[in-house]
C-alpha cells in the first residue's frame, strides 16, 4: 500500500513540475512578444553591454514586465543572445523579441558627421566640440593634434571634406582618422596623375595650392583657370598675392575686414610678403580643388579680380588688371 502511495506522489510531482515548466515556458514566450511600454524612439547599446544588463535596464525603466529566467530565454531563443553595440530605432509595434533580433543583426542607426570644404581648422574644431554624439578626446591645442594622426605638424588641410558615418562610442579622433586616411589616398592619386612641368615639388605643395584655390572662388568652373594663374606666377617667380592667405595669417581673430596694412604685415602665410607657397594649407580643400591644383589650365593670365557677380575677370597684363580693378570698384559704388 505504501508503495502505491509513493508512486502516486511521484506522478503528482511530475505532473506538477511539468505544469510549472509549461507555465514558465509559456510565460517566457509571452514576455518575448509583449509590446514595449516606452515612448523612447532610439536607444544606444554601449560596447560590452551584456544581455542580462540590457534586460535589467529595460525592466528598471519600466519598458517590460519582470524578466523571465535568463537561462530559459537562452533556451527558447538562443539566436537573440549575441547582441551588438550600436544605436537602434524603436517603433510602437516593437516587442523584446523584435528589438533583440535587431540588436543581434546589428541593424544600427548610422550617425553622420560632415566636413565642409573650405573650412578652417578652428571651424572644424568648434564643430567637433559642439557635437554631443562624439566622444571628445582631442586636445584644445591644435598644434598637438598631430599626436593622434599619421602626419607631422599643423593639422590644417589634413582631412578630406566629406560625410563620414560613425557609431555610438566613436570619438572625434575616430572620425578624423577616416578623413585623414581619405585625404592621404586622394592626394596620392591626384599627385600621381599631375600634369607635366608643374612648379610644385611634392604632393604637400599641391595640397597647399588646392586650399588657396578653394578659398579664392566659389565657382568651381574657375578653379583650373585660377590654378593656371598661380602656376604661371610660381614659374615666373612672382608672389602669389592672394588675399585668403593674408586672412589665414590673421586667424582665428580675423574680424572680417581686410585692410591695406594687413597686406603689408608679414606672417608665415601672407603671400604679399613671402615668396612662393605658404608653409601649410589654409583650409580643407575638396577633391575638385586638388584636381585643379595638379591639372591647371594655363591661359597666360597672371591676374584676376572679382567681377561683382561672384566670378572673376582674368587678365594677362598689369594694365588690364588695374582696369578690371577700377571697373569692380565703380560697380560697387
Amino acid at each position: 500500500m505504501r508503495g502505491k502511495i509513493v508512486v502516486v506522489w511521484a506522478i503528482l510531482m511530475v505532473l506538477s513540475l511539468s505544469s510549472w515548466f509549461y507555465n514558465q515556458i509559456e510565460g517566457a514566450k509571452a514576455w518575448l512578444d509583449q509590446p514595449l511600454t516606452t515612448e523612447v524612439e532610439r536607444i544606444a547599446v554601449a560596447r560590452g553591454t551584456s544581455l542580462n544588463a540590457l534586460l535589467d535596464q529595460w525592466q528598471g525603466d519600466g519598458w517590460v514586465a519582470p524578466v523571465p529566467d535568463l537561462r530559459l530565454l537562452r533556451r527558447l531563443a538562443p539566436e537573440l543572445v549575441a547582441i551588438r553595440a550600436g544605436t537602434y530605432d524603436l517603433n510602437s509595434a516593437d516587442t523584446p523579441r523584435t528589438v533583440l533580433a535587431r540588436l543581434v543583426a546589428g541593424e544600427t542607426v548610422v550617425e553622420f558627421f560632415t566636413l565642409v570644404p573650405g573650412q578652417h581648422i578652428w571651424q572644424l574644431q568648434s564643430q567637433l566640440k559642439n557635437d554631443p554624439r562624439l566622444v571628445q578626446t582631442l586636445p584644445d591645442d591644435l598644434a598637438e593634434w598631430d599626436q593622434s594622426f599619421a602626419f607631422d605638424g599643423w593639422p590644417e588641410g589634413q582631412f578630406l571634406p566629406d560625410t563620414y558615418g560613425f557609431g555610438p562610442g566613436d570619438s572625434d579622433v575616430d572620425v578624423l582618422s577616416r578623413a585623414h586616411e581619405a585625404m592621404s589616398a586622394v592626394l596620392e592619386t591626384q599627385w600621381l596623375s599631375r600634369a607635366k612641368d608643374l612648379p610644385l615639388t611634392s604632393a604637400a605643395q599641391a595640397l597647399v595650392l588646392a586650399s588657396i584655390i578653394e578659398k579664392e572662388s566659389g565657382i568651381q568652373d574657375e578653379w583650373r583657370q585660377i590654378a593656371g594663374v598661380f602656376t604661371l606666377r610660381l614659374k615666373k617667380g612672382m608672389r602669389l598675392q592672394t588675399d585668403p592667405t593674408v586672412i589665414y595669417g590673421l586667424l582665428p581673430d580675423f574680424d572680417g575686414d581686410i585692410r591695406r596694412r594687413d597686406l603689408r604685415t608679414p606672417t608665415r602665410w601672407n603671400t604679399y610678403t613671402i615668396d612662393g607657397l605658404p608653409p601649410t594649407p589654409i583650409a580643407m580643400p575638396s577633391q575638385d580643388a586638388l584636381r585643379a591644383a595638379v591639372d591647371p589650365l594655363e591661359t597666360g593670365h597672371l591676374f584676376f579680380v572679382a567681377d561683382g557677380s561672384g566670378g572673376h575677370r582674368f587678365s594677362k597684363t598689369l594694365a588690364e588688371h588695374n582696369a578690371n580693378v577700377d571697373r569692380y570698384i565703380r560697380n560697387r559704388q
